[in-house]
């Protein structure tokens, strides 16, 4: 591989994670309070509710791991959480309407 082939690679992957990022920060965001991070975990908050569609696996602060499908219409489905008493923590913003 030419050492212009590697650059092409590198700055493909760094592209590609800063989407990962912006993607997940539309989807998950931690809450702080006073500048000391909280333990709710907010979902969706800044998310384009209608009209688009998401399947995720998000892991956040925790350990915990947020996994379900979003259908653009304010329903989520197949939500789970891991570890199942850190459901308690997470909180729905604007987008999701019912939870199954």
């Amino acid at each position: 591989m030419s050492r212009t082939e590697c650059v092409i690679v590198i700055i493909a992957l760094c592209f590609k994670l800063t989407i990962m990022r912006g993607r997940r920060r539309l989807l998950h965001s931690g809450v702080s309070q006073g500048g000391v991070p909280s333990k709710k975990l907010v979902l969706f908050p800044a998310w384009p509710c209608k009209d688009w569609a998401v399947h995720f696996k998000l892991h956040a602060p925790g350990p915990t791991v947020l996994e379900g499908t979003y259908d653009g219409a304010g329903t989520l489905s197949n939500f789970s959480v891991s570890p199942p008493e850190r459901k308690a923590d997470v909180v729905f913003a604007g987008c999701v309407h019912t939870v199954l």
